[in-house]
């Protein structure tokens, strides 16, 4: 459905210590905020987006396009991954849109050295771990990129070496106890991938 008490193929939610519920309302091209005063009934209303309409590039900050992750930061920002768009958003507890993360593939023109890594081909999961860092499953480029708080730009800070050749699909990453867990794809099976403290390992 299209109201306040319905969604239409969600597919990630973010819970805040505080308990307040955002949901990446996908085919409803938004982002829904539900919050509870008992903990067991829950109100929705739509925190960023506009309801089944998508991204047209006369407006380009109002719009979401096929939003596929949420998650909030340390400091309350709620970060979007607006796979359609190729962008993580970056939004204010208050809902007002503060900048955007990635852009669609090629070298940067104001990095000219760089050679992609700043790019998205479908910025698909997305997480935020307790430093702000903020991690992206980076779907056809088959990697994970890493952007640190208070780079210039957002621009990659450390890969960490995470991903293989065989990979054919990221496409959902966690923070929990301190640790990164990210969900893959391989020719032969699932994968999951763990970060402690630095290097990644496979889990099976």
């Amino acid at each position: 459905g299209f109201d306040n008490r319905h969604f239409n193929g969600p597919r990630d939610v973010a819970v805040t210590a505080d308990g307040i519920v955002y949901v990446a309302d996908t085919d409803n091209q938004r982002i829904q905020k539900c919050t509870s005063d008992d903990g067991y009934s829950y109100a929705c209303e739509t925190f960023y987006g506009i309801t089944a309409e998508s991204r047209q590039s006369s407006d380009y900050f109002v719009h979401l396009n096929w939003p596929n992750s949420v998650d909030v930061g340390p400091d309350g920002k709620v970060f979007i991954a607006d796979t359609g768009a190729q962008r993580i958003m970056v939004i204010s507890p208050e809902g007002k849109y503060l900048t955007s993360i990635g852009q669609v593939g090629g070298p940067d023109e104001n990095y000219p050295e760089d050679t992609g890594s700043a790019k998205f081909t479908d910025a698909r999961g997305i997480a935020v771990d307790a430093d702000g860092n903020v991690l992206v499953t980076d779907q056809w480029n088959h990697r994970v990129q890493k952007y640190a708080p208070g780079v210039d730009g957002w621009h990659q800070a450390n890969l960490n070496n995470f991903g293989w050749t065989e990979t054919t699909w990221v496409l959902s990453m966690a923070d929990f106890n301190g640790k990164i867990y990210a969900g893959t794809s391989t020719d032969w099976g699932a994968q999951v991938w763990e970060l402690d403290p630095s290097d990644w390992t496979t889990q099976g």
